[in-house]
């Protein structure tokens, strides 16, 4: 990753840190860099956090926005390689971004009592749901899969 790129990240992770979501650093295969991660459920990160791990300890590192009650945020993630006539127009209209394995996410506003679902909907099996308990890869993050869902 050039310089360019990691201060592109660093200053997209410090955004949504303002914005209120809170983050953690992911490498490539979209796994957490940290050895544990489960307490950012609850606790906030810092300002000074980010910088260590964005620019000092991880400067080739992708964006995790943790879900839940922690970012206000439910995430429906929506892998059409594994149902390509999976449409975000069967969800209500929300904001909506592409991702890097062709399929795409709906960030809404934090539905208490939902949890993390891996295709949890015999009906939509491409359909899972990030919320507490989960991450999702956030934008500018550049992973390994991005080819029907397999590592490239």
């Amino acid at each position: 990753m050039t310089t360019e790129q990691t201060t592109k990240v660093y200053n997209q992770a410090f955004a949504y840190f303002v914005n209120g979501y809170n983050i953690m650093p992911i490498g490539k295969d979209k796994k957490p860099l940290l050895f544990k991660w489960k307490h950012l459920q609850t606790e906030r990160v810092t300002e000074e956090q980010i910088k260590k791990w964005f620019i000092d300890e991880f400067p080739e590192a992708n964006i995790a926005i943790i879900t839940g009650e922690i970012s206000g945020l439910t995430v429906i993630d929506v892998d059409t390689y594994k149902q390509p006539n999976t449409s975000p127009t069967v969800f209500p209209p929300t904001f909506t971004i592409k991702t890097g394995n062709g399929g795409f996410q709906l960030y809404y506003q934090y539905q208490p009592g939902l949890t993390i679902s891996a295709e949890g909907y015999a009906n939509l099996p491409a359909v899972d749901i990030r919320s507490d308990g989960g991450y999702v890869v956030a934008p500018p993050s550049i992973t390994d899969y991005i080819d029907n869902g397999k590592k490239v």
